[in-house]
């Protein structure tokens, strides 16, 4: 099992060391959503300090919201931030993991969204969540689109609440 964190997680690697199967075991990164970098450094770390040249599943976890407000409230540095986490996040890790994935049998990319990211579910959902919620809706066209490109791949968004 592979974690990647920007921060500190070590409070929940003991929960991960449990789910983990015995004949496994689990490495932990930090990968920062916003560096343009990380990921293809864990990537190559992967490969050349733990000889892994393939991966089943890459979840992306990483989540940002920057701001609570309308469209006229929101900074757009906020709008920004969202996208660099929420949006390019997953496209930086999906590039950099490519290679690993289509090496498995049964590869999957899993985007972790949210029904705010939904433009459908927009007048149901509360609160004003621009930079949010346009980010996760650009991530779900994201996913989306790798899947119809990469067919050997399976790719779908999943929203955990």
């Amino acid at each position: 099992m592979i974690a990647c964190a920007h921060s500190d997680f070590s409070h929940i690697v003991e929960r991960l060391k449990a789910i983990s199967n015995q004949n496994s075991s689990l490495l932990t990164f930090h990968l920062d959503s916003q560096s343009d970098t990380d990921a293809d450094d864990v990537v190559e770390s992967l490969e050349t300090m733990h000889n892994i040249h393939k991966i089943d599943v890459v979840i992306a976890n990483a989540g940002s919201s920057a701001s609570y407000a309308s469209v006229l409230d929101t900074p757009l540095e906020a709008l920004r931030s969202d996208y660099e986490t929420n949006t390019l996040g997953p496209i930086k890790l999906f590039k950099a993991c490519h290679g690993f994935l289509i090496q498995s049998s049964s590869p999957k990319f899993v985007l972790v969204s949210s029904a705010l990211g939904s433009i459908h579910a927009m007048g149901r959902e509360a609160g004003p969540t621009v930079s949010y919620g346009s980010s996760k809706a650009a991530a779900n066209f994201i996913v989306k689109k790798i899947h119809c490109e990469h067919h050997s791949i399976v790719a779908f968004a999943i929203h955990p609440g």
